[in-house]
């Protein structure tokens, strides 16, 4: 298939009703030509009324290219369904609760170039106030703007689905991983950089091409801290990783997928045992069910140490502050005035 010139916008929509319209304003908004790009909304799981949104924004704005499919409830499902449906020469993930800005698809495709990823800005904006805020891996991408070895690049900007213009020739072949549940975007990238060797190109800030990512509190991200979440799921991640890293063909990017793979897992793990430090050699168990080529348990030991001595420290922090408070308290001259009203509630 010849693929087009332009752009492929992916959005999974899951019950977006509450946001959607920020994302469509946005494509909108864009300064590049309407022609260059089309937004593909794959309509996922449970329906509130997000299609009628956009089909009614579709109708409004003919000129804007607009294609609505669906597919069955998942993340990756939904993503692979529109892969399905590109037919650009270049594709750019946009979750359904997130926008851009004006500028950005201008920008990111003026630095198209045969086999790069261009990266754009990134921000957080705080769903309740609106703030926006800088995530801490933006400053890899304000301080390495144009070509950057992707070793200089923050993992969670390298490894997260959004913010990257992606020639679309090179990973038609490669699907998202339905049976992954958590992780499925580091799990994706493992596989995308694995086997293409892609330069990187970070724009400058100055260009004002932003992606701004909505905090959510209830997002998959900030679930509650749970055994099956933080562990299970975690570990049946880093086995489809694992086994990425066995047949690398890109060299030079196997220890960023390892690292990228231990972080962006192993965290959630140990964010396990600092809750519930007794689970230690049950998880280890755990860890042995899947026989990992690529698992440094060493460092494991070491950060779930180190991270189990700075919960005690801020437990000792706090036990000190309530100890001193209290004794402010007992010497208080109100405390010692009230004395006589204590002693009399006491009798009762």
């Amino acid at each position: 298939m010849t693929l087009k010139k332009g752009i492929n916008i992916i959005v999974p929509t899951y019950k977006a009703e509450k946001y959607i319209t920020n994302l469509l304003n946005s494509l909108k908004d864009q300064t590049l030509d309407y022609n260059l790009f089309e937004a593909i909304f794959i309509i996922n799981g449970e329906r509130d009324n997000t299609e009628n949104i956009i089909r009614e924004f579709s109708n409004k704005n003919p000129e804007i290219n607009i294609k609505i499919t669906e597919s069955k409830e998942g993340i990756c499902i939904a993503r692979n369904k529109g892969l399905e449906e590109v037919d650009r020469e270049y594709i750019i993930y946009i979750d359904n609760d997130d926008y851009i800005s004006p500028k950005y698809l201008e920008v990111l495709y003026k630095h198209r170039k045969e086999k790069r990823i261009v990266l754009g800005s990134f921000f957080n904006v705080d769903e309740n106030t609106k703030e926006i805020k800088k995530p801490y891996f933006s400053d890899s991408l304000l301080k390495n703007n144009k070509v950057t070895e992707p070793n200089k690049i923050a993992i969670d900007a390298m490894f997260i689905t959004t913010n990257k213009l992606i020639p679309f020739k090179y990973i038609k072949d490669i699907k998202f991983n339905e049976k992954v549940v958590t992780g499925e975007d580091i799990e994706y990238f493992s596989r995308v950089y694995a086997k293409i060797d892609f330069e990187f190109y970070i724009v400058n800030n100055d260009e004002e091409a932003i992606y701004y990512r909505l905090y959510i509190s209830t997002s998959a991200s900030h679930q509650d801290i749970s055994y099956n979440f933080n562990v299970i799921e975690r570990l049946n991640t880093m086995e489809c990783i694992d086994k990425t890293l066995d047949n690398i063909e890109n060299k030079k990017m196997e220890k960023i997928i390892y690292d990228a793979n231990y972080k962006g897992q192993i965290s959630f793990i140990i964010s396990y045992l600092k809750k519930y430090p007794k689970d230690y050699k049950k998880v280890l168990q755990e860890i042995d069910k899947h026989d990992f080529k690529h698992f440094d348990y060493k460092k494991l030991n070491e950060d779930t140490i180190e991270s189990l001595i700075k919960n005690i420290e801020e437990k000792n922090k706090e036990i000190s502050y309530l100890k001193e408070l209290n004794k402010s308290i007992l010497n208080s001259r109100s405390w010692k005035i009230t004395e006589p009203l204590r002693k009399i509630k006491n009798r009762k």
